[in-house]
């Protein structure tokens, strides 16, 4: 009964299974290009040195805390690469196994919070490993054996695969720890429950491997730890998403953001009815708003004052808006998130919004709008704001903005309409609005659109801006389209000649004011005869101030 069943493939090459290249192309393209090379090139003496050194570094600063606990781990990881190491010759998986332990113990020496946790993870990875050290040599060379081995590699190398996308985000999570670490922990105790079942797996079959009649038993049994795998793995992303998507809710809930933006911009968007790119998208001090940068962190977008917009009639100030300035920021919000890696945020301040529900309103969107953008950030809202019962004040919301904006690479803020809100409101919200861009630590950029009024001059007018009037030439291009398209009804009732009269001089009379435009597609609702569209061309009003 020795070993004659395994004699065979003990002198024949045994390759690794699939589940290693997966497990190890995964990682890899979850790690940076300059990590990866130092993987590649990693040792585990480095590894050993590397925890001796931080050990000594602890102890000098009397943060000790059970290090210790650690050297299992690694001695388990150093003999199960052994088991490995003849059947992965000649491939690059063996470094991936020790080496990001070396990355993460670095980064987290920093942080004594952190690097409790880790150890801790590593520690009962270390209990859930079997004796490696107990199988002999013809267990290494038994391909059946090799799948279960794979299965650990896929486990392990997952571990380091979330570990580092923790300690490598960009959000600053040493300030975050405890309640990002938490969503971290949940995906790792179905990993141990893996390890664990797998150790068991090993442990039955080095009982059995020697025994040519339990064959087809170990068949059957490794069908059925790979029929578990299979739907472990989905419980497990199934509960995750459910997990974060609860969570979310309840931040955006605690939020009170308002789904009407999406509306705004979506509405604004149809209001462009011209085919080509919005003129506002080839300027120069736009463009450079767009690169990352430190060119032009904050423009101004603005345009001549109209009339008192707090005096037009309802309907039309719901959408006197539409053409102009805020049509342009829209496009510019539509250009961001379909051609740039920026994550775009934004607001437009409506005549039918209260005064507090623009300056807090602000806020409350930006931060669920980023929010969206990187929803890991949900359980930081809640364990620090919403668990402790605290408020979605203005206060509260700069600093989930920020901590937001710092967890992104690029954000590009767009607020149009700040000169509809309350002049007693307009001071704090400039004020908000241009610490958040001060207080960053990411590439974040701010574009706000304005009409032209002396207290927010006093606070942009050094800022690099944007004049609606000085493309004079394509506002009126944009003006003849909208009209065109607005008239398009009353062409088909009266005919191409009478009507193309009516749009050359309301173009004329706009004198690029696109409010003047748009009351003058708002009264043109009221004609049913040819006699009232003489009677508006002989009446038509000359500019805002006539009406």
């Amino acid at each position: 009964m020795a070993h004659s069943s395994n004699s065979t493939a003990t002198s024949a090459a045994v390759l690794p299974p699939a589940s290693f290249d997966i497990a190890f192309e995964r990682l890899r393209e979850t790690v940076s290009k300059d990590d990866a090379r130092a993987f590649a090139s990693s040792k585990m003496e480095d590894v050993w040195a590397a925890a001796k050194d931080i050990e000594r570094q602890l102890e000098r600063r009397r943060s000790l805390r059970g290090f210790r606990r650690i050297q299992p781990f690694l001695t388990g990881v150093e003999q199960y690469s052994r088991v490995i190491e003849v059947a992965c010759n000649q491939t690059p998986y063996l470094p991936f196994i020790w080496a990001p332990i070396k990355l993460l113990l670095q980064i987290a020496q920093g942080h004594i919070a952190a690097l409790e946790k880790l150890i801790e993870a590593y520690a009962m990875i270390g209990e859930a490993m079997p004796r490696f050290d107990k199988l002999t040599e013809a267990f290494k060379a038994d391909p059946q054996f090799m799948q279960v081995m794979g299965h650990f590699y896929e486990d392990l190398l997952e571990f380091h695969r979330r570990a580092y996308k923790f300690f490598r985000q960009r959000v600053a999570w040493t300030i975050l720890f405890e309640s990002i670490w938490k969503n971290f922990n949940f995906r790792f105790h179905g990993i141990l429950e893996n390890l664990r079942k797998h150790r068991d797996l090993i442990d039955q079959e080095a009982a059995t491997i020697d025994i040519t009649e339990s064959k087809a038993w170990r068949d059957r049994h490794l069908e059925q730890i790979r029929q578990w795998r299979l739907e472990r793995a989905h419980g497990l992303e199934v509960k995750e998403k459910e997990r974060l998507a609860s969570q979310i809710r309840e931040t955006v809930g605690w939020l009170g953001a308002s789904e009407e933006q999406e509306d705004i911009h979506a509405k604004l968007l149809r209001a462009y009815e011209s085919k080509e790119a919005h003129w506002l998208l080839s300027e120069s001090v736009l463009l450079s708003w767009i690169e990352d940068g430190r060119d032009c962190p904050v423009v101004w977008l603005n345009g001549k004052p109209g009339a008192d917009f707090d005096k037009v009639d309802g309907k039309a100030a719901d959408d006197c808006g539409m053409i102009g300035k805020s049509v342009a920021c829209a496009k510019v919000v539509e250009n961001i998130q379909h051609n740039t890696a920026s994550t775009a945020a934004f607001f437009f301040c409506g005549f039918h919004q209260s005064s507090q529900e623009k300056t807090n309103g602000i806020l409350r969107n930006i931060s669920a709008q980023l929010l969206c953008a990187n929803t890991s950030m949900a359980p930081y809202i809640i364990d620090t704001f919403a668990s402790h019962g605290l408020r979605p004040t203005t206060k509260n919301l700069q600093l989930i903005v920020e901590k937001l904006i710092d967890s992104l690479a690029s954000v590009r803020i767009v607020v149009d309409g700040i000169d509809e809100t309350d002049p007693n409101d307009q001071k704090e919200i400039l004020g908000d609005l241009l610490n958040l861009k001060r207080s960053s630590q990411s590439s974040c950029k701010m574009l706000i659109s304005t009409r032209r009024q002396l207290l927010i001059s006093r606070y942009l007018q050094t800022k690099p801006t944007i004049k609606m009037e000085d493309h004079s030439t394509s506002v009126n291009h944009m003006i003849t389209s909208f009209v065109h398209a607005e008239l398009s009804d009353l062409r088909r009732s009266f005919g191409d000649g009478i009507v193309d009269q009516l749009e050359r001089q309301i173009v004329e009379k706009a004198d690029g004011m696109f409010l003047w435009v748009k009351l003058m597609m708002f009264l043109l609702e009221d004609i049913y005869y040819v006699s009232d569209i003489e009677e508006t061309l002989r009446t038509l009003p000359d500019g805002l101030i006539a009406l």
